[in-house]
């Protein structure tokens, strides 16, 4: 058998968008951390891994004014669709605001 070094399992290895691979490894160094505290391991080592760096990109999947109301335009026939899009729409910009 042989020892695997932390070298040997990069964290490019894991599958998917860098965001996917970075909420992955949050999760393992939060069971990691757990288990630490719990007295299955000696000491948190997840402390050593280090995930990619994921940019903000919430600013490019905000919808304009004009997205918006196309959206209510197209679901203007379905009142319950209109009214989820619009109180969705009224609570975003009410914490806007705050």
């Amino acid at each position: 058998m042989t020892s695997h070094s932390p070298s040997a399992l990069p964290v490019d290895a894991l599958h998917g968008a860098p965001a996917t691979r970075a909420r992955r490894l949050k999760a393992l160094k939060s069971l990691l951390s757990f288990a630490a505290k719990l007295g299955y391991l000696p000491f948190n080592v997840g402390t050593a891994i280090r995930g990619p760096k994921v940019g903000n990109t919430l600013a490019e999947r905000i919808l304009t004014e004009a997205q918006v109301a196309a959206m209510l335009e197209v679901v203007e026939e379905h009142p319950r669709d209109h009214a989820l899009i619009r109180l969705l729409y009224y609570y975003y910009v009410t914490c806007d605001i705050l």
